[in-house]
């Protein structure tokens, strides 16, 4: 058991018993393993919930780049040439998967650094500008001079995937809910939850299903939880059960 994984599903938890309007149903809850919460319900019966934060594979990999590697390689670059700048570069989702590959990912930096040292101060050009310069590695970018050092901050924008996607998720726990149902005891009035979370970060950014659609599940329940800064919401989502 990951303790820091364990201490984040806690806080999800919490979180999702103050929001959820139902949250008098639950009686008791405590993070477990497999499922990650037990406990029980008002009426006595046992329950579980297993927790999946939201996360699309490529869109977390190309955030990992951008926070990462880009990122120090820029500052590294920058610290080099002695340039003290600061950097607001934004990105469609192509152009984010771009900077995964090592030598497109030099370019860009080697492009960024020519830019700024021939900006004679701030530059901040749209996504018009930047194609007139014949530059698409962005759709926005700002430069501007700082006292010491080089700040990289970055956006991006593209498709969010939608209710394939969740589906496509929930298809996945569906193979292990056997696993949990045992754990939580062979009562046959005892349920089975699933807690889909949204907006930890911004890989996790995933449309909210339409109402009424419809969700096969091996799972009794499943919540979609959104956790957007002055955003929080618990809707739970209309479910057919399969065996």
């Amino acid at each position: 058991m990951n303790p820091l994984h364990k201490l984040d599903e806690e806080k999800l938890l919490t979180l999702f018993r103050r929001v959820w309007s139902g949250a008098s149903e639950i009686a008791s809850a405590e993070i477990s393993d497999r499922p990650d919460v037990r406990g029980k319900l008002v009426d006595g019966r046992p329950f579980g919930m297993e927790i999946v934060t939201l996360t699309e594979d490529v869109r977390a990999q190309t955030d990992d780049v951008l926070g990462g590697k880009f990122t120090r390689e820029l500052e590294a670059a920058c610290a080099t040439e002695g340039i003290n700048v600061s950097f607001v570069l934004g990105f469609y989702d192509g152009q984010a998967a771009g900077l995964v590959d090592r030598a497109n990912r030099a370019r860009v930096v080697a492009l960024l650094l020519q830019l700024a040292k021939e900006a004679a101060g701030p530059l901040d050009l749209n996504e018009g500008a930047l194609e007139a310069r014949g530059i698409d590695d962005f759709n926005e970018l700002a430069i501007k001079p700082i006292p010491e050092g080089c700040e990289v901050y970055f956006g991006r924008s593209g498709f969010l995937p939608g209710s394939e996607f969740v589906r496509e998720r929930i298809a996945r726990k569906d193979k292990r809910a056997p696993v949990y149902r045992s754990a939580i005891g062979a009562d046959a009035d005892a349920e089975l939850w699933l807690l889909l979370v949204v907006g930890m970060e911004l890989a996790a950014s995933v449309m909210r299903p339409i109402p009424h659609e419809t969700f096969e599940t091996r799972f009794d329940r499943v919540f979609f939880m959104e956790c957007w800064q002055n955003m929080e919401k618990v809707v739970e989502l209309t479910i057919r059960r399969s065996q």
